[in-house]
C-alpha cells in the first residue's frame, strides 16, 4: 500500500522535488516499503505516516537523482581542492541511516514503532 498519494506529496506535504506522478508513484511505494519494514506493517493511516512517506520520497529521489551528489561527499579538502564521494555501499548505508531516522522521528510517538510485548488482561 502506498501511504501517500501525489496530490497530498503536492498539496498538503508542499513538496517540490517531483513533477511526474508516475515517478513519485515509484518513490513513493519504495517508501511506503520502507515504513512497512520498521513498523512490521503496524500501520495506521495518518498525516504523521502520509508526511513520513513524502520526507521519505524525497530523501530517495535525493540520493537517486544526479544533484543528490551534492549531500553525498565522505570528505573535502579546500587546498588544491579534492573531492571524495561516498562508496555505493557507504552510499546505501547512509541512505537507510536517514531513512530509519525519518521514520523514528516521524512516527515514535504513534506507537507504530514500538517492538516491545504488550500485555493486556
Amino acid at each position: 500500500m502506498i501511504y501517500a498519494d501525489f496530490n497530498y506529496y503536492l498539496n498538503n506535504y508542499g513538496g517540490t522535488n517531483i513533477s511526474d506522478e508516475q515517478q513519485f508513484r515509484r518513490f513513493a511505494s519504495a517508501a511506503s516499503s520502507e515504513i512497512d519494514s520498521v513498523t512490521f506493517g503496524n500501520v495506521s493511516l495518518s498525516d504523521a505516516v502520509k508526511q513520513c512517506c513524502c520526507e521519505i520520497v524525497d530523501i530517495i529521489y535525493a540520493y537517486e537523482s544526479t544533484s543528490g551528489k551534492s549531500i553525498m561527499y565522505e570528505s573535502e579538502k579546500v587546498g588544491d581542492y579534492s573531492v571524495k564521494y561516498l562508496s555505493g555501499t557507504l552510499r546505501n548505508a547512509k541512505k537507510s541511516e536517514d531513512i530509519y531516522a525519518i521514520i523514528n522521528r516521524r512516527l515514535m510517538s504513534s506507537g507504530m514503532i514500538y517492538r516491545g510485548v504488550s500485555i493486556t488482561e
